[in-house]
């Protein structure tokens, strides 16, 4: 009974070890895309706030400043319905004096908002406008994919992952003297497409004084993408051709 149960034994692991002497090779590459692309959207976004003692008063004043604001946005060719109003908000205006906090009326204030088609001249023609102006603003530009030039990127960055995965795998298995087989397994990154934060620039009326005879160009936004493939190999023996 003891020499059976040893013979069992070691018909099992001889099963094992065929088992996985059998399993057929395999090779994992990480393909890596790294892509710059020009922003073809800008966002301007216009912050304006108005103070006053009375809470009434201060919305009212904060509603001129708009209006004021939009009429020039609309001077320089946009239309009415192109302009969006965000985050209005009022808060009471306490300031610190003589060792206490002392309230001093309330401040209204809320955003105004315009997408365009990024352009150089277009950024030109903004701030050439504001500086003329006599309201006071916080001016900020974000620059940002449009839908179609984001799923461009997205797919070009695809493409660029798995012809860098097929380059490594090529190379690896001519130094390793292995044939590469089939492809078992794609797999798109860990958190597949990370872009950058949308570029930012903000300007206060001064500011955009100085910069309205040129604007500026954004910068290019830096995009990256992996991908993951495993191949299954064959072992050639030595001597023999890999093709």
């Amino acid at each position: 009974m003891k020499y059976l149960f040893s013979f069992a034994l070691l018909l099992c692991t001889a099963q094992v070890f065929s088992q996985t002497e059998s399993k057929t090779p395999e090779l994992q590459v990480v393909g890596v895309a790294e892509l710059k692309v020009t922003p073809d959207l800008g966002v301007m976004n216009i912050h304006i706030t108005a103070k006053d003692m009375d809470f009434g008063k201060s919305i009212s004043k904060l509603n001129d400043k708009t209006n004021a604001i939009v009429r020039q946005i609309t001077g320089i060719g946009f239309k009415q319905t192109d302009v969006k109003t965000v985050d209005f908000r009022v808060n009471e205006n306490k300031i610190y004096r003589r060792e206490q906090m002392i309230d001093s009326g309330y401040i209204a204030s809320q955003s105004v908002q315009v997408e365009f088609k990024s352009a150089k001249e277009t950024i030109a023609k903004i701030l050439n406008t504001f500086s003329k102006g006599k309201t006071d603003f916080v001016l900020s530009f974000n620059f940002k994919l449009s839908d179609e030039l984001e799923k461009k990127t997205k797919e070009d960055m695809m493409r660029l992952a798995v012809l860098d995965a097929q380059h490594k795998a090529n190379v690896l298995a001519e130094a390793a003297q292995v044939k590469l087989k089939r492809i078992k397994v794609i797999q798109h990154g860990d958190g597949g497409y990370r872009p950058q934060p949308m570029q930012y620039k903000a300007l206060d009326s001064r500011m955009a004084s100085a910069e309205s005879d040129f604007g500026f160009t954004p910068s290019d936004l830096h995009y990256n993408d992996t991908v993951s493939i495993v191949w299954e190999i064959e072992i050639v023996p030595t001597g023999h051709n890999l093709s």
